[in-house]
């Protein structure tokens, strides 16, 4: 078998102490639901969600219905709430899986009703409330009245309740609140009008550190799981769980002038020592870090020169000294005492952690170590 030298190698052990950090924060009665969407944020959902299992999390959350199947496959018994809402010809995967549901308008609830029928047992759903978002959920003010409508549907039982937070990373956490008070005051109206959760939910990463009282029954943990901060200021004591790494394959000094990679956007302004790595935007290399970033090799940086590849980038290794062919690069993550951390990627690509490690794409094989 033929082993790609770029892979991506996964710390289960750090998500397990991940988990144990996000028991800390919110105490031994609130659950923990593990949001393993996007293929566990390119981590690996399967892998992934036994880890989290083992560790406590007593709820897997994914995004699509078809996330939700893969994984009933191989976690029989475990509950799986899918976040996104559907179209109703999507009902029929989800009551035939067993998965939880959210839901948010009228023709997924009936259709909904009607494969529970089908298949001999209720639905259960979770009601999303929009308090802040504008992305998905009910209006507040029309909680109640969704909420009858789905009590007159005798094969869904309505298990929680829940909203989203849209600026609970920022440090002005107004908006937050102001989110969370709405949402208190939308799940009181309900219970008032005789209505009754088992599970009542807001809080999301950000939220878990930073909002203590946003816990309530269950908190939904995505991006802290796999070690990466929502935001510079929260998160010390979390453990990255990707690292990334790739190997020198080609070495070659060039002289004064000579361009590198497709536009010639770098051209050397003196002999240069230049290696290439089999690595490129088609697995999540991006093409923004042409001329910007670096990695490391024999633990030193050696910068990003010429264009990004698809398959392929170059860096300048002039400065690191005795470099081979075969040497290990580390491209993202920690590896002894080399740390090229996800967060200065991001940083570099103006974007978040979660776009780098969600970017990691299925072409570079991941190996698990515990």
């Amino acid at each position: 078998m033929c082993h790609r030298p770029t892979r991506a190698i996964v710390d289960l052990d750090a998500i397990r102490h991940n988990v144990g950090v996000v028991r800390r924060h919110v105490g031994p009665r609130c659950r923990i639901a593990a949001v393993v969407k996007a293929d566990g944020y390119g981590h690996g959902a399967l892998e992934v969600a036994r880890a989290v299992l083992d560790a406590g999390s007593t709820m897997l959350c994914v995004a699509l219905p078809e996330e939700g199947v893969a994984l009933r496959q191989r976690f029989p018994d475990a509950p799986i709430l899918v976040l996104g809402t559907i179209l109703p010809s999507q009902a029929g995967t989800v009551a035939n899986s067993g998965l939880t549901q959210t839901v948010d308008d009228d023709a997924s609830l009936s259709r909904l009703d009607s494969a529970a029928a089908l298949c001999g047992r209720p639905a259960r759903v979770h009601l999303k409330i929009d308090t802040g978002m504008s992305r998905l959920g009910v209006e507040p003010e029309d909680a109640v009245r969704f909420m009858r409508r789905a009590r007159e549907h005798r094969h869904i039982e309505v298990e929680g309740v829940y909203s989203h937070f849209a600026t609970s990373e920022e440090p002005d956490q107004t908006f937050a609140r102001r989110q969370l008070e709405r949402f208190g005051a939308t799940v009181a109206e309900l219970e008032q009008d005789g209505f009754t959760f088992e599970l009542t939910h807001m809080a999301n990463s950000a939220a878990v550190l930073s909002i203590p009282e946003s816990h309530l029954d269950m908190v939904r943990t995505g991006i802290i799981l796999y070690g990466l901060r929502p935001a510079p200021h929260l998160g010390d004591d979390l453990r990255p769980a990707m690292t990334v790494v790739s190997q020198v394959t080609k070495l070659r000094t060039l002289p004064a002038g000579t361009p590198v990679s497709y536009g010639a956007t770098y051209v050397t302004e003196r002999a240069r020592r230049i290696a290439t790595i089999p690595m490129g935007y088609a697995d999540g290399y991006r093409r923004g870090l042409s001329n910007r970033f670096h990695v490391l090799i024999r633990g030193q940086q050696a910068p990003v020169v010429g264009r990004v590849c698809m398959d392929m980038f170059m860096v300048d290794v002039s400065e690191v000294s005795g470099v081979e062919k075969g040497d290990e690069a580390l491209i993202l993550g920690k590896k002894g005492s080399d740390h090229l951390p996800a967060e200065e990627m991001a940083q570099t690509l103006h974007t978040i952690p979660y776009e780098v490690v969600t970017g990691i794409t299925r072409r570079v094989p991941r190996t698990y170590m515990n």
